[in-house]
């Protein structure tokens, strides 16, 4: 059985207002998106400017207190306090191992 116009029309129309409604639910979340990407970027960038206040400084108090800030060991400078040190190329000799006497009979 074909449909009527009618009933065409009014499919076609509430498919449109469906639509509409999705097209303002993607624009709340992009502006929502922006908003954060936004405050993310200003984030980045104070961030940025404290790492290179701190590398400007020559200070290693400084540098201690940010590493402590961020919950890590490791130095963000080149001019590391912490020495990297190589494994030996040669192992030192091993002295022989000792034998258990087995009781055989």
């Amino acid at each position: 059985m074909p449909k009527g116009d009618q009933v065409i029309i009014e499919e076609l129309q509430m498919q449109n207002k469906e639509l509409c409604q999705h097209i303002v639910k993607l624009i709340q979340n992009m502006d929502h998106c922006e908003c954060e990407n936004r405050k993310l970027k200003s984030r980045v960038g104070y961030l940025e400017q404290e790492l290179a206040t701190l590398r400007s400084q020559s200070g290693t108090s400084s540098e201690a207190s940010f590493r402590e800030e961020l919950g890590t060991p490791f130095s963000l400078s080149v001019n590391s306090s912490v020495s990297v040190t190589t494994p030996p190329t040669e192992i030192p000799p091993l002295p022989p191992l000792e034998l258990p006497d087995f009781d055989v009979n």
